[in-house]
């Protein structure tokens, strides 16, 4: 029984914690408030400054924060399926490093410079493991 309400708790708790985002922040809006403004987003309604901040703030935020999990448990995923390791981590083939690296070039150099080096670097050590010969 207790781990039936541990894996219950667990299965539930993004929905309560994505719950609370919709109603706390800067501007706090009472759950009727969330409500109403979804639905007056729904059906089109007069435009409300409730409406503006959960449709175009807190629900992409949230929306956003769950892809970005989704994405992130799907590399580790898979990378720990390719090394078949369960403790696999980025610093093994040196992503953490490089993702760092193209951070502080966009940074000093912008984003045409960051192009054209992933462009200039992507054919030599991206396809390398395809080459045959």
């Amino acid at each position: 029984m207790n781990k039936r309400i541990i894996s219950i708790s667990i299965l539930l708790s993004p929905i309560f914690i994505a719950a609370l985002a919709l109603f706390w922040g800067a501007y706090d809006i009472s759950p009727s408030q969330v409500i109403r403004a979804i639905w007056n987003s729904v059906a089109l309604s007069q435009k409300e400054t409730e409406v503006d901040i959960v449709m175009n703030i807190r629900l992409p935020r949230i929306l956003l924060s769950g892809l970005v999990g989704i994405a992130l448990s799907g590399s580790g995923v898979t990378l720990q399926g390719i090394f078949k390791n369960p403790l696999v981590d980025p610093f093994i083939l040196a992503f953490q490093q490089g993702s760092l690296w193209l951070c502080h070039c966009h940074r000093f150099y912008g984003v045409v410079a960051c192009a054209l080096v992933i462009l200039c670097l992507w054919p030599p050590f991206g396809f390398s493991g395809l080459q045959s010969g």
